[in-house]
């Protein structure tokens, strides 16, 4: 994966938790948005430092630093 695709992929996780915010406050579970997003970040976050079952139990930090080992063709 190319840096601007990396970089494209990080906008459209913030987009998507900023229009998950403001749902989560539409739909009463949050009280203000930034409380929202603080949650949201939050389990994004968990997402990414601990391991995934269908990741054959990798973290996905440790799959994106592995596949940056792999020399490129």
């Amino acid at each position: 994966m190319s840096v601007q695709e990396c970089a494209l992929y990080g906008d459209l996780v913030l987009h998507l938790r900023d229009q998950a915010a403001s749902m989560l406050v539409k739909a009463g579970t949050h009280s203000d948005v930034e409380d929202a997003i603080q949650s949201l970040d939050t389990l994004i976050r968990d997402w990414f430092f601990i391991p995934q079952p269908e990741l054959y139990g990798s973290a996905p930090r440790e799959v994106i630093w592995r596949e940056q080992l792999v020399p490129k063709e």
